[in-house]
């Protein structure tokens, strides 16, 4: 399982991401089984990247409806966090 962080490029969004990454650090996360995604409004979502199974965290950024149902074809295992 691959840890993904999808996060917007603004310190809310480091600041989310990180917490994130060290939650999971101090769970025993191995280095090579995260991978962060700096996000923009209008950036393509690279569902490419997922793979059945992995899990998902979006921190402060957001995505289409018709997105998040695709991104859970691949893997339910998805936390949306926003403000």
């Amino acid at each position: 399982m691959m840890l993904h962080i999808f996060t917007d490029e603004d310190a809310d969004g480091y600041a989310a991401g990180y917490l994130v990454y060290k939650w999971y650090k101090s769970k025993g996360l191995k280095d090579n089984d995260y991978k962060y995604h700096f996000m923009n409004y209008g950036k393509p979502f690279p569902f490419d990247q997922i793979k059945k199974g992995d899990l998902v965290y979006i921190t402060d950024f957001s995505i289409e409806p018709q997105d998040l149902i695709r991104l859970h074809r691949i893997t339910p295992f998805v936390v949306w966090i926003d403000h």
